[in-house]
């Protein structure tokens, strides 16, 4: 049975949500678009595509911001995707020595999308706060921009518990791209959202 097959013969039992397919067809997973079309037709085709926002910005805006069809949770796990692709990068590049509070942002991200509390959204904006207030006096007044744009993704990133939408996860994405290509990201969201939406890795298949 291919993976198509496999996830059609679920959604006809009742084990795969609809929007869970729609989703990981959305995100780029070929079994899973190859199933929502067929399974869904028109309404698939409708589903696929990103919304017209952020003309003239980098496309990875706009895909990411789609994702707010599938609620607050998707969004978050998209968001912590891309910080765990950045932070790897600047580790990378600098020895490890990254500004911590980087990664006190992603194991406050983690933490709110473990359990969406309030006091976890509020733990997660108080960095985002003091990263803000840095990184504004740095893109406008520093030589150099870049410590600051590295400051204002991971304020964004941190920001995604209280958002009502996914734009300051576009915004992040923005910024990530300038660390990580884009289509790598691309890969590390559509990663982390199949997993989640479908609860297969790409691995197991």
């Amino acid at each position: 049975m291919s993976d198509t097959q496999a996830l059609l013969a679920r959604l006809k039992a009742g084990e795969l949500d609809k929007e869970a397919l729609l989703l990981s067809a959305y995100v780029g997973d070929p079994a899973a678009e190859e199933a929502a079309r067929r399974a869904f037709g028109e309404e698939a085709e409708v589903a696929l595509q990103a919304p017209l926002v952020f003309v003239g910005s980098p496309p990875i805006m706009r895909w990411i911001y789609g994702l707010g069809r599938w609620g607050h949770q998707a969004w978050a796990r998209a968001a912590f995707a891309l910080g765990e692709a950045a932070l790897a990068a600047l580790e990378a590049e600098t020895a490890g020595q990254v500004d911590e509070r980087f990664r006190q942002v992603m194991s406050a991200l983690e933490t709110w999308i473990s359990c969406p509390s309030e006091e976890h959204a509020q733990a997660s904006f108080a960095v985002a706060y003091a990263l803000d207030s840095q990184s504004d006096l740095e893109l406008f007044y520093d030589g150099d921009p870049t410590p600051g744009r590295r400051r204002s993704l991971f304020a964004a990133l941190a920001k995604t518990p209280r958002a009502p939408n996914p734009a300051v996860v576009s915004t992040a994405a923005e910024f990530a791209s300038e660390i990580v290509p884009a289509e790598e990201l691309i890969a590390a969201v559509r990663r982390a959202l199949v997993e989640w939406a479908v609860g297969v890795s790409e691995d197991e298949r």
